[in-house]
């Protein structure tokens, strides 16, 4: 959601540097000029706002490998970047982890992909609780590459799970496809949401087919800057201010959110 629909001075959650929740406010400044961030990543495209000032950290293989730190860019100088390879904005997964909970397994995944047996009265069995899981039927892993990608004919559950799934622990993708398939019904349209499989492993697939063709993912994938450029647009500035000093923007990418000078980008 767009950072200045948020209550500004108001206590929040944001995913912080070590992809944990950690306490942040926002706060509201002058007008300033805005800047528009293209990126891309896996063939997905996506816009950042922000404003000159912002900082960002910016890091490559070599880096990485090395052990570095990564380089901090304000917005107005990530032209210096743009279209490169190997410098790109830094993503950061949520690594919560959940454990499985049995009865929201029987409320939640059983609804349309499982069965729950009801012991009649005095029989002497016990009730009993069979999943498939969403991916089961409606998921998709591809065997070649660490790619996870659910499908759904309502857009609606997809919009709840991009909600819902940092909190989770899972990185999902930033826009929703729109698939169109010929059936036996007929033409058919569908929706479908990517999975980060850095965020995945193999336990979190029930069904075994799905869990063996799961494969680890070897890097985190990161957004390579495609174009930066000014607007004529003047938006209020918002500062997102938190101790860890970085805070993480939709997209899991990385932005300062030092607590006095540093400003957060548009959308948070």
């Amino acid at each position: 959601m767009p950072i200045g629909k948020l209550l500004t001075g108001r206590p929040l959650h944001a995913l912080g540097p070590g992809g944990t929740w950690i306490d942040a406010r926002v706060e509201r400044g002058a007008n300033v000029q805005m800047w528009e961030i293209a990126l891309e990543r896996n063939r997905a495209q996506y816009v950042v706002r922000a404003s000159g000032a912002q900082l960002w950290p910016v890091n490559s293989p070599a880096r990485r490998f090395a052990g570095r730190l990564p380089l901090l860019f304000r917005t107005d100088a990530l032209r210096q970047v743009a279209g490169s390879a190997s410098w790109k904005l830094v993503t950061v997964n949520p690594r919560l982890t959940v454990g499985i909970d049995p009865l929201a397994i029987l409320h939640g995944i059983v609804f349309g992909d499982g069965t729950y047996y009801r012991a009649t009265h005095k029989s002497g069995r016990k009730p009993s609780c069979h999943v498939a899981g969403w991916f089961a039927a409606d998921g998709h892993v591809d065997p070649r590459a660490p790619v996870a990608l659910l499908a759904a004919v309502s857009r609606e559950h997809l919009e709840w799970l991009q909600r819902f799934a940092p909190v989770a622990g899972l990185a999902v993708s930033t826009a929703i496809g729109l698939r169109r398939s010929q059936s036996t019904f007929g033409p058919s349209v569908w929706y479908s949401l990517g999975l980060s499989a850095s965020t995945l492993d193999a336990d979190f697939f029930v069904s075994p087919e799905k869990r063996d063709r799961y494969r680890p993912a070897q890097f985190l994938k990161q957004w390579k800057v495609v174009a930066v450029q000014p607007t004529d647009d003047l938006e209020p500035e918002y500062s997102l201010r938190a101790d860890a000093g970085q805070c993480v923007i939709e997209g899991n990418i990385l932005a300062v959110c030092a607590p006095t000078e540093a400003h957060a980008p548009g959308t948070t």
